[in-house]
């Protein structure tokens, strides 16, 4: 029988040494710094005698009560570390460290799941087993990550679930579709975002989300899972996405946030975790001995769900453009929606598989041409969204999705069409529509006004006792006629529908729409029976006219150029 280890616990506390000693009665002696001295049992204390440990009321520790301050590591791990045996546990970890370093096998390890060495690397958890690099997280972390260990079901299965409600709702398809886009944030090297589906209740909302986390793991309810509520704190959220790494966040039921200022106090409070979690890692914080706290980070997308909006008129503008935020009914029937949740736990896990394998067919530059190429047909269709950048990433996950999981074999020029469709909507859904290019509305409005109002101008107007605001003339040698308007009516006008007359017409006349006198910016000289000589603003109609068709929303095609993924 091995003979029990009879050695002090070794520990520092009050930021001194202090060893303990075992007496013949077993009783515990603490000694002060300084070992002078003021030797005070355990059991005197219990006696009634005077007081024990570093500062008053300090109970005193027990032969086998573990240290927390000697060995942080193991103790979590079950090891038997208490008070009699933490300093020969020490010892030996130190003696074989010295003499077995060099043998002993090492391997790179991460604490985190996604892209393990960057972009197109070992997938954790998925490529942890025999690669060269472990999957290797703390204790409690590992408990969170579980839900990604094991797959369910089959690809096949989990496609033939999806791909019906993916085809006939486009809100669902877009959450599929950011899902997807959160692994290739890293990529691509674009800036993380929040999706944020909403809409009245019983419309699918939760289904929606646990399919986008069935993706990846296991999206079922569960105090360990991976499924979130925005129930759960912040910091528990924020500390979620630093594991996930580059695993899209899943938050569901915002209006089930308490906050105890009411409706006000709980959008500040969403507004702040959302930005958070848009920023990419942890706030900076010190530990009690003033350094450092390691903050986590992540490259991952968040989706969120609730009844409310998040984008108000009061939200911060840098919270604001990191929030695409979707109003829409992903179901129609209840029924389906119900099937969905029972869906995802039998199938789950084999999307994201499949996807990450696909991926690393093609380098990374090869994702960045193509993106390129997506972005700059969004960007024609967006009139100065202020999402339009998210919205192609989701368009470009879109089409891989179509490409690599749902439709394999299908062109790619049919995958980019139905992603630019799906862009098409994201836009006419996404809040933030009516804040893109005002100088765009300014001119269509301008074009619908003078249209209307076309017998105001017309040379017999004041026959019929109407205004005149202005005159139609002809162009002498080309087909077509210009608008001359009177610039106090065009600033009446444009004043009427809240846009800015300075702007407009610096944007007019850099498109090319204005006809102007030399020395004058924005007018033009016009003859007016009876009247004399008016300056106008003069407008080329047929200028106008090209430029509406120019800028309306499209006929857009993005050209497969560059080949198809491999």
């Amino acid at each position: 029988m091995a003979r029990r280890p009879t050695g002090a616990a070794l520990g520092r506390r009050c930021g001194g040494r202090a060893a303990l000693h075992r007496d013949g009665d077993g009783a515990l002696d603490r000694l002060r710094p300084g070992g002078r001295g003021h030797r005070r049992r355990a059991g005197a204390r219990a006696r009634g005698g005077g007081r024990t440990g570093a500062g008053a009321g300090a109970r005193p520790r027990r032969a086998a009560e573990p240290v927390e301050g000697s060995s942080p590591p193991l103790a979590p791990l079950g090891a038997n570390v208490s008070s009699t045996n933490a300093k020969d546990i020490v010892r030996y970890l130190t003696d074989c460290e010295r003499r077995r370093a060099g043998e002993r096998p090492r391997m790179r390890s991460v604490t985190h799941l996604g892209w393990a060495e960057g972009a197109l690397s070992a997938f954790m958890p998925y490529d942890a087993e025999g690669g060269e690099v472990r999957f290797d997280p703390s204790p409690d972390e590992a408990v969170k990550a579980r839900p990604f260990m094991e797959a369910a079901g089959t690809l096949e299965g989990w496609v033939a679930g999806m791909a019906p409600v993916r085809s006939d709702s486009p809100a669902f398809r877009c959450v599929l579709a950011a899902s997807f886009a959160s692994a290739m944030v890293a990529l691509l090297g674009v800036q993380t975002f929040i999706v944020y589906l909403w809409g009245r209740s019983r419309s699918g909302k939760t289904p929606t989300l646990k399919a986008a986390g069935s993706v990846w793991g296991d999206p079922t309810e569960g105090s360990d899972s991976y499924f979130r509520t925005f129930a759960d704190t912040p910091k528990s959220i924020v500390r979620a996405a630093a594991l996930f790494h580059d695993i899209p966040v899943i938050i569901d039921e915002l209006q089930s946030k308490g906050a105890p200022g009411g409706q006000a106090s709980k959008r500040q409070i969403v507004e702040d975790l959302l930005y958070s979690l848009s920023l990419g890692h942890e706030r900076g914080a010190l530990n009690s001995d003033r350094s450092m706290m390691r903050a986590g980070s992540w490259r991952s997308l968040t989706i969120a769900t609730g009844e409310i909006p998040i984008v108000g008129d009061s939200t911060q503008q840098g919270a604001a453009n990191r929030t695409l935020e979707l109003n829409a009914e992903p179901f129609s029937d209840v029924r389906a929606a119900q099937e969905m949740h029972r869906l995802v736990v039998r199938q789950h896990g084999t999307a994201g598989r499949a996807f990450v394998g696909a991926l690393r067919r093609n380098p990374a530059e090869f994702y960045e041409r193509q993106f390129a190429q997506v972005r700059d047909a969004v960007g024609s269709i967006a009139c100065g969204h202020p999402q339009a950048d998210n919205i192609a990433l989701l368009a470009f996950a879109d089409a891989l999705a179509e490409y690599y999981v749902f439709a394999p074999g299908t062109g790619w020029q049919a995958c980019l069409d139905g992603a630019l469709s799906m862009a098409l909507w994201a836009f006419g859904n996404a809040t933030g529509a009516e804040g893109g290019d005002t100088d765009l509305k300014a001119i269509q409005f301008l074009a619908e006004w003078l249209v209307g109002n076309k017998i105001h101008f017309d040379d017999y107007c004041e026959n019929d006792r109407l205004e005149r605001w202005g005159a139609i003339e002809e162009k002498g040698c080309a087909a077509g006629f210009y608008w001359f308007v009177f610039s106090s009516v065009l600033e009446r006008a444009l004043s009427s529908g809240n846009f800015d007359r300075a702007k407009t017409l610096r944007r007019m006349d850099e498109e090319g729409l204005l006809v102007c006198d030399s020395g004058h910016r924005y007018t033009k000289q016009k003859r007016f029976r009876n009247a004399g000589r008016v300056y106008c603003v003069c407008i080329d109609n047929e200028a106008l006219e090209a430029f509406l068709e120019r800028t309306a929303a499209p006929a857009a095609v993005i050209a497969a150029q560059g080949g198809a993924p491999c």
